[in-house]
């Protein structure tokens, strides 16, 4: 094709306005206005900032009731624990959360694989983060400062799920 072949096919494109364009869009498309799938904005943030109130509100109540239950000793354990499944948590999601979105994101198709892959990953990496927690617990009882290897198996049970919670 020589210059001047595509030249005669390109000008009359450069020609086309906008306005002959939008003319070719059917009156049935025109008319039917786009309705919001699930209400306007507004609505959406007042019910997002209710439920963080709401949840903020019963994590403060909680947190008092534990306080004022298990009194100073038994906060500090509870801290003790919430921080072992929070590092457990970082250290067992090694960016699967991410990943998984940007795999679904790149490729709807992927959504299977890479789901039940997330699923067992979660499950796999939390069951053996359990294992070294409890084992650590059992072999150096003095890094969590007394707390009875009992009450660290059981939050080391809640490990995986919290992991798989992620995905």
């Amino acid at each position: 094709m020589g210059l001047a072949e595509s030249e005669r096919l390109v000008r009359p494109l450069d020609r086309m306005s906008d306005q002959s364009a939008i003319d070719v869009i059917p009156d049935a498309v025109e008319s039917s206005p786009i309705e919001p799938a699930f209400g306007s904005l507004m609505s959406g943030v007042a019910v997002t900032f209710a439920t963080r109130l709401l949840i903020l509100g019963c994590v403060v109540t909680s947190s008092v009731i534990v306080a004022r239950w298990l009194g100073p000793e038994g906060t500090g354990a509870l801290a003790v624990l919430n921080v072992t499944v929070a590092l457990a948590l970082q250290i067992g999601s090694a960016g699967i959360p991410s990943a998984t979105t940007y795999f679904v994101a790149k490729d709807r198709v992927a959504l299977g694989p890479v789901w039940t892959n997330g699923i067992v990953f979660s499950l796999a990496a939390g069951s053996i983060i359990a294992i070294g927690v409890i084992a650590v617990a059992n072999l150096r009882p003095n890094i969590f400062n007394g707390i009875s290897g009992h009450l660290i198996a059981i939050v080391a049970i809640s490990i995986p799920f919290v992991v798989l919670d992620l995905d």
